[in-house]
């Protein structure tokens, strides 16, 4: 039995490196090679990578913004643009770090090709999370409905690094299903890598590791964060220092506010400062509640994670639109909850999964205008808090209203 699990592991590995190299070479010969891309958020990683390996200062320095800016625009950044600047944290290079020696086209290819690999992941992850079982129609169907959601379609096309962050995500809560603790302890670090996705994931995860006395997943956490901090700190030690003055001056750059600030000015006007401190106080007290009635879920207390995701992408101070990628775990959820309902909760599911696609999309098709050629404003502004105002209702409903055969999730 154990060396048919080997043999199957062994193949399982083949298949991805094949898919790997395979799919590369394709990428690379059918559009990255005949045409000169600039993928818009693989550019800062790369760049910022080069920058010290060829031993050029800090990547947060005013000459890499710079250097970064004239890739981009071919001009400096004007005053309501993306400065560009390379505002993670320093060890998110790790995620690139194979690339970084390789020329800019095969550098592109490749990392097309490992986004296209992480999607699969997180949506077969998300799947087996939200206890859906995987047949090949099913992974089918929900790979190109996935695929075709907006976030995923818009991250994919800029070459965003949260589509790794996701798989990332899904592959620790996976591997804290499977009893792969310290595993799972290594990937949750990882995710900080781009903290707007995991700056509540992550704390409230490790809370309930403490309730739950889960100390290997714990310390693999612990361990696996000191390493990353050391290492970054070996390599530049004033980056902490330097990416906090990055960030705080592309906040200041940046002119889209999260989702909650919109409700509350569209609530209060004006006046809306007071309403969306409020709104987040509520968000925030709903998420504590929800992780303390799940506190001794076992193995997972999945409608807290989901619910966390779904605050996380209303409150986070800047989030991009495409960081909703990890919205695609309280979304698998519901609609499989919805396909345990008998046959009107699998039409309503269908339904529901069509509507998105159709609102999202059309809404971007129809809100193209003159003042606004790239759709920025209407993404930021219109399309952003759709998602997860729409999962807000949909999870305390769904919790509060179990379906025939389901249980109410009590702790006793």
């Amino acid at each position: 039995m154990r060396k048919e699990s080997v043999r199957k592991s062994a193949l399982l590995i083949v298949l991805i490196l094949l898919f790997l190299v395979s799919n590369t070479i394709g990428v690379y010969a059918t559009l990255t090679s005949r045409k000169q891309l600039h993928v818009w958020d693989l550019q800062p990683l790369w760049q910022a990578g080069r920058w010290i390996v060829e031993g050029r200062g800090s990547p947060y320095s005013d000459e890499m913004t710079r250097l970064l800016q004239m890739q981009s625009y071919g001009r400096p950044a004007q005053q309501d643009e993306d400065n560009r600047a390379f505002v993670y944290p320093l060890y998110i290079l790790l995620l690139v770090l194979p690339l970084i020696f390789l020329p800019l086209p095969w550098v592109q290819a490749a990392w097309f090709t490992l986004l296209e690999l992480a999607a699969l992941v997180g949506i077969v992850g998300a799947m087996r999370v939200a206890g859906w079982s995987l047949s090949i129609r099913r992974v089918l169907l929900m790979a190109i409905w996935a695929f075709l959601l907006y976030p995923m379609t818009w991250a994919m096309a800029l070459g965003q690094v949260s589509i790794v962050i996701l798989a990332l995500l899904v592959v620790a809560l996976l591997s804290l299903q499977a009893g792969w603790e310290s595993w799972a302890g290594v990937c949750l670090a990882l995710t900080t890598a781009k903290p707007q996705m995991s700056f509540l994931f992550v704390p409230a995860l490790l809370l309930w590791a403490v309730m739950q006395r889960r100390g290997r997943f714990l310390l693999s956490f612990i361990a696996a964060m000191g390493v990353l901090l050391l290492a970054s700190f070996a390599v530049y030690p004033s980056w902490l220092a330097d990416v906090w003055r990055a960030t705080a001056s592309y906040f200041e750059s940046q002119p889209f506010p999260p989702p909650v600030a919109l409700l509350g000015k569209a609530i209060a006007g004006e006046q809306e400062g007071v309403v969306t401190l409020a709104l987040v106080a509520l968000l925030l007290a709903g998420l504590a509640w929800s992780w303390w009635r799940e506190r001794h879920a076992r193995p997972l207390p999945v409608w807290s994670i989901g619910f966390t995701l779904v605050v996380t992408t209303l409150i986070a101070p800047r989030t991009s639109l495409v960081n909703q990628v990890m919205l695609l775990l309280p979304l698998t959820m519901v609609l499989r909850d919805l396909g345990a309902r008998g046959v009107w909760g699998k039409v309503a599911g269908v339904g529901l999964a069509l509507a998105i696609l159709a609102t999202l999309w059309g809404i971007r098709a129809l809100g193209m205008i003159p003042s606004d050629p790239l759709g920025y404003r209407v993404e930021h502004v219109i399309i952003s808090p759709i998602l997860p105002v729409a999962l807000l209702v949909l999870i305390p409903a769904l919790r509060l209203a179990p379906g025939p055969g389901q249980k109410v999730d009590v702790v006793k």
